[in-house]
């Protein structure tokens, strides 16, 4: 499986990412339009901070594993994972509707194939039904 090459380049550095800070602004919450990246980031009502390697090494490996293309369409962002290494610098932003099945990674709009093991390892993380 071939990843798209934003997400290749991002995922290079995974070896330098220490933290996940996971977003997460529930599904049934309606908004007059879609959220985005940046209001999801204003206006998650849960956040986790994961510093666990061995967690952060899963969540990097299922989007890995994920199918996806380059595809642009409408977000409405309801989960977002900013990865970010030692020195604090963002090194992969990541963001999902409530299903997994669109997304944008790195500033591109992606359509995803098989995300549900993203959103259910995430809903373990924040404890989100």
């Amino acid at each position: 499986m071939t990843l798209p090459r934003f997400m290749r380049d991002a995922l290079e550095e995974r070896d330098s990412i220490v933290r996940l800070d996971v977003l997460h602004v529930r599904g049934e919450l309606l908004t007059r339009s879609a959220l985005g990246p940046a209001r999801l980031e204003s206006s998650a009502d849960m956040r986790s901070t994961v510093e666990d390697r061995a967690l952060i090494d899963s969540v990097l490996s299922y989007i890995e594993e994920t199918v996806m293309d380059e595809e642009p369409g409408d977000l409405d962002a309801r989960w977002g994972l900013i990865f970010t290494n030692a020195q604090g610098q963002r090194v992969l932003s990541f963001y999902l509707d409530k299903f997994g099945a669109r997304g944008v990674a790195e500033g591109y709009e992606i359509r995803l194939h098989n995300a549900d093991r993203i959103i259910d390892l995430l809903k373990t993380v924040t404890g989100t039904p």
